[in-house]
């Protein structure tokens, strides 16, 4: 398969000879927060969008490349994984997976 470390990041592949779907055209919303060594921020140019980098990313990446997806990735506003509410609602990440 593949072997990932912070200074050399995906090193192998993650193609696998059942991978039979395409996702060609699909373009993902994916909802993160920073958590080293799994999503971190890279270097920011000026102007440029936040870009992120990390294991997670990196999988991300080639999940990407094999499947023919793209994808949008933002920080869930509050920085947090997600907790059950009082009221029944949750924040963080999970309520964003939930409120979409």
């Amino acid at each position: 398969m593949a072997t990932w470390d912070s200074t050399r990041g995906m090193n192998g592949s993650l193609k696998e000879n059942r991978i039979e779907s395409s996702m060609q055209g699909v373009t993902l919303k994916v909802v993160t927060l920073l958590e080293e060594p799994f999503v971190m921020v890279a270097e920011n140019i000026l102007g440029q969008p936040k870009r992120y980098k990390g294991f997670s990313i990196d999988v991300l990446d080639a999940l990407a490349k094999t499947l023919g997806f793209k994808y949008h990735i933002y920080q869930v506003g509050d920085g947090k994984y997600g907790v059950a509410l009082p009221n029944g609602s949750w924040n963080g990440m999970i309520g964003e997976l939930i409120g979409k």
